[in-house]
């Protein structure tokens, strides 16, 4: 590889882990030290400096930067790089049309345990009811086709993914193109 290409590859990593480090900071705002350092194929590690602070980056979320979830997880022991992929991930669901006396924290982990493993109700729907929708954070396997909608007491609720870019409910899968799955999936 040239001088040239090897220079460019080099910004463009310092670009985007500069990048990383602005957004984070700007998302976690984290009492104490925290150091990112990046890894191989699209890895980081990240090292806090206050066990509150690790606390907090992995069950504050789930983070979104520029439109893309940002998985968090802690460090498992033996893990290489490249050889495992990650199908579980945190997001966020969007719920609109409920009636009032169902925007109750235990009702909507319910319902969201039927989407995927309902990990917990958006913090400001706990506060005060949203007007328009609920969030809910569910963890959901990529690679499963997806729920978009569930019956709850004989209505239909329908689920809005957020930032997910490649979704095809035909298929219910996530990030492919149709040429990939030749069966749809019928809910």
């Amino acid at each position: 590889m040239s001088e040239l290409y090897q220079n460019i590859f080099r910004r463009a990593f310092r670009d985007l882990l500069n990048f990383m480090i602005s957004k984070l900071r700007q998302k976690w705002s984290l009492i104490g030290n925290w150091r990112l350092t990046d890894l191989e194929y699209g890895y980081f590690v990240v090292r806090f400096q206050m066990p509150e602070s690790l606390e907090f980056g992995l069950t504050g979320g789930p983070w979104v930067i520029a439109n893309q979830y940002l998985v968090v997880q802690r460090w498992r022991p033996n893990f290489i790089l490249g050889e495992e992929e990650i199908h579980r991930i945190p997001v966020w669901i969007r719920l609109s049309k409920l009636p009032m006396e169902w925007i109750d924290v235990n009702l909507l982990r319910k319902i969201g345990e039927m989407l995927g493993t309902a990990y917990k109700v958006d913090p400001i729907m706990e506060s005060q009811a949203r007007d328009r929708f609920v969030r809910i954070c569910v963890e959901i396997d990529t690679i499963k086709p997806l729920k978009s909608n569930v019956l709850v007491e004989d209505r239909t609720i329908k689920g809005e993914y957020e930032n997910l870019g490649l979704i095809c409910f035909g298929y219910g899968r996530v990030g492919h193109s149709n040429e990939l799955f030749k069966e749809r999936v019928v809910e």
